[in-house]
């Protein structure tokens, strides 16, 4: 889909060849994201990685120049990283009004550019009844972050994104890790 999700008038359907590869021609220079729209079709299989040449691009914008096309590899799992763990708040108690934020370790924003429209590699989700989180991601080196009170409006903004960096943990994720990293809260601003 066009990285500005702008419609250009449907997207030419893609074959996929002997090599499990596919190409898609006859698309117009634009920025564009990779995407899989397979549903329901997949029965558990999630897509973990997709290359163009060796370049990583999932949840990436890619620029297709020089006669539209695009050369890339999906590569699916039935075994995404899971990460789990409890989150406390400031004084010890549990964590009930924290978010949990997912960004990945390195890169991605920074020259100001993000991933677009939706980045699968910088994830939130909300903390349980009893102050546990559990979240599936993709494979890679991530920094998770347990932030408490008011929350900016947009968050996927390079500041707050540095934001969750400088306050969260470290952690590697391998296909098939469960991982389990308990978090302290820290203030959203």
């Amino acid at each position: 889909d066009p990285a500005d999700r702008r419609d250009i008038g449907g997207i030419p359907a893609m074959r996929i060849d002997q090599n499990r590869g596919f190409e898609s021609v006859g698309l117009p220079d634009e920025m564009y994201s990779l995407c899989t729209g397979f549903g329901r079709a997949l029965q558990g299989w999630t897509p973990y990685s997709i290359l163009v040449g060796d370049r990583e691009m999932a949840g990436q914008p890619l620029r297709l120049a020089g006669g539209g096309t695009i050369r890339a590899t999906i590569k699916m799992t039935k075994r995404l990283p899971e990460l789990s763990g409890l989150v406390s708040d400031p004084t010890g108690g549990l964590g009930l009004s924290s978010r949990v934020f997912i960004v990945p370790a390195e890169g991605d924003w920074e020259d100001g550019a993000l991933p677009s429209p939706a980045p699968r590699r910088v994830l939130q989700t909300t903390v349980g009844p009893r102050g546990e989180f559990q979240v599936a991601v993709l494979p890679g080196d991530y920094v998770v972050a347990a932030l408490e009170g008011e929350m900016p409006e947009a968050w996927l903004v390079p500041d707050f994104l540095g934001h969750i960096r400088a306050a969260g943990t470290k952690v590697q994720l391998a296909l098939g890790d469960r991982r389990q990293v308990n978090l302290r809260s820290v203030p959203a601003r």
